[in-house]
C-alpha cells in the first residue's frame, strides 16, 4: 500500500496508531468482519449498495478528477509503464487464437457456474420469479435452435447436443445476471448470450478442424460436409 505524503503530524500519527492496532489484533477483526457479512440479508446490502452507488455516482467522479489532478505525475508514470507492457506483450488477437479452447472452455465452465453459484446466494427467490417470467421453452428453445441453423449446426451434426446444452446453460445465466441486476430487456440479453455460449461450444468441439487448420490439412465428417481449412 503507498503512503499518503500529505498528511499533518496528527493525521499521520492517527494513521500509525490505526495501522498497529490492525495488525495486533488482525484475526479477531477478520473472524468479527467474516460473521457481520454472513449475518446480513444478502440481497437488501446488494440493494443498499447499488443506491449508494446511484446517489454517490457524481460525486465520486468529481473525486476521482480531483485525485488524479492532484496525483498528475503518478499517473502519469502508471500510463508510461501500461505502455511499455502493451508493447512487450504480443498481439491480444494471436493470444485468442492460440488459447482460444482454453478461454471458452472456461468461460461457459468453471467461471459461468461460480458466478451463478454467488447470484443464487444473493437473490434466490428472485431468481424463480425471472424464471417464471421468462420461461425456457418461449424464450431460449426457439433463440437456440435459430442461432445453430445460422451456424449451420443441424440436428444430426455431431456438435449439436454440446452446442444446444451450451445455449441451456447461457439461459440459465441470463436467468440469473437479469436477476442479480433487476434488469428488464431479458429477451434480448438472453439472445446475446446464447449467440456468445454457443461460438464458445463450437470453438471448444471443433479440436480437428482447429488441427486441419494449423496443418493445411482436410476433414471430412460421415454426417456433415467437407471441411476445409
Amino acid at each position: 500500500m503507498r503512503e499518503r505524503t500529505d498528511l499533518t503530524s496528527a493525521q499521520a500519527k492517527r494513521q500509525a496508531l490505526q495501522k498497529s492496532y490492525y495488525q495486533a489484533h488482525r484475526d479477531e477483526i477478520r473472524q468479527q468482519q467474516r460473521e457481520h457479512y454472513q449475518s446480513i440479508d444478502k440481497a437488501v446490502h446488494a440493494a443498499r449498495v447499488r443506491e449508494y452507488r446511484r446517489k454517490n455516482h457524481d460525486a465520486y467522479l468529481a473525486y476521482r478528477r480531483e485525485y488524479r489532478a492532484r496525483n498528475r505525475e503518478r499517473f502519469a508514470e502508471y500510463n508510461r509503464r501500461s505502455r511499455e507492457k502493451r508493447k512487450a506483450q504480443k498481439d491480444p488477437r494471436t493470444y485468442y487464437e492460440r488459447n482460444r479452447q482454453e478461454l471458452c472452455r472456461r468461460r461457459i465452465g468453471e467461471e459461468c457456474f461460480r458466478a451463478m453459484e454467488k447470484v443464487k446466494m444473493v437473490c434466490p427467490e428472485r431468481i424463480e420469479w425471472y424464471l417464471e417470467q421468462w420461461p425456457f421453452d418461449a424464450y431460449a428453445d426457439r433463440r437456440i435452435k435459430s442461432q445453430l441453423w445460422w451456424w449451420h449446426i443441424y440436428p444430426q451434426h455431431h456438435l449439436y447436443d454440446d452446442c444446444y446444452d451450451a445455449g441451456m446453460l447461457a439461459y440459465l445465466y441470463s436467468i440469473h445476471r437479469c436477476a442479480m441486476m433487476e434488469y428488464q430487456h431479458v429477451n434480448q440479453y438472453i439472445a446475446k448470450m446464447v449467440r456468445i455460449f454457443v461460438i464458445c461450444a463450437l470453438n471448444i468441439g471443433r479440436d480437428a478442424e482447429n488441427l486441419c487448420r494449423e496443418n493445411n490439412l482436410r476433414l471430412c465428417h460421415l454426417d456433415h460436409d467437407v471441411f476445409d481449412a
